[in-house]
């Protein structure tokens, strides 16, 4: 009866993070059938016509409407590294679209019926001492959902200042990785359909090793934190 309570007390909280799993999922499905058929047309875009769409785009990506990994794709493929400029600005807009977002629809709310325990307020206190590592780490594995992050790091409420930069420091490595994959299609559907990380022989392993450190690193702060808690 307990845990029914508290799922209906957090419903709304539950099911965003389900939406922000799900709607990256089935938007980059049709993103991807329009890309594909207007891919010659892509190609001759000038720079101002990148330049508006990468902002469209910051938007989307903040509100869970374009996978940021996939951008990143597409960047490389389309504009090479010369592209990465873009790529970083429409990556910190949606950061901090995602952000205030998250404040928006439960964060604030979250955040407060944390406070009412003791114990969680010291933990989260702990990792607040923490905040540049920790939002660095989950930042830099490509299998942790952009947008599910937002809501979880508003709901903690690290400082905006801290949450934008070391999302910033933390996208770098795998976004820049995602973009040599995209340098490296031949064509728009043999990306789209992985065969581009197939002929790289290497990218398994980064993608593994990115997350490894991730997960080790957040295990590490976490129970360092528990250790703390108890005192």
């Amino acid at each position: 009866m307990r845990f029914i309570k508290t799922l209906k007390k957090h419903i709304r909280s539950i099911s965003m993070v389900i939406l922000s799993v799900l709607l990256p999922i089935l938007a980059s499905t049709g993103i991807t059938v329009l890309l594909l058929y207007f891919e010659n047309e892509l190609l001759l875009w000038n720079w101002w016509q990148w330049l508006f769409l990468y902002l469209a785009v910051s938007i989307l990506m903040g509100f869970a409407l374009m996978p940021t990994t996939l951008m990143a794709f597409l960047t490389g493929y389309f504009l090479g590294f010369e592209g990465t400029p873009l790529m970083i600005i429409s990556y910190l807009i949606a950061s901090y679209t995602g952000y205030q977002l998250g404040l928006f629809l439960e964060g604030k709310k979250i955040h407060k019926n944390l406070l009412e325990r003791p114990k969680v307020t010291h933990f989260l206190s702990s990792l607040k001492e923490k905040s540049w590592k920790l939002i660095i780490l989950v930042r830099l594995s490509p299998v942790l959902p952009f947008s599910v992050m937002n809501l979880v790091l508003s709901a903690i409420r690290f400082p905006l200042k801290i949450f934008l930069i070391g999302s910033f420091i933390g996208m770098i490595p795998r976004t820049l990785f995602a973009i040599y994959i995209g340098t490296k299609a031949k064509t728009l559907r043999s990306l789209i359909e992985n065969e581009t990380t197939t002929d790289f022989p290497y990218s398994e392993i980064i993608i593994i090793l990115l997350t490894l450190i991730t997960i080790f690193g957040i295990g590490r702060m976490v129970r360092d934190s528990m250790k703390e808690m108890r005192g």
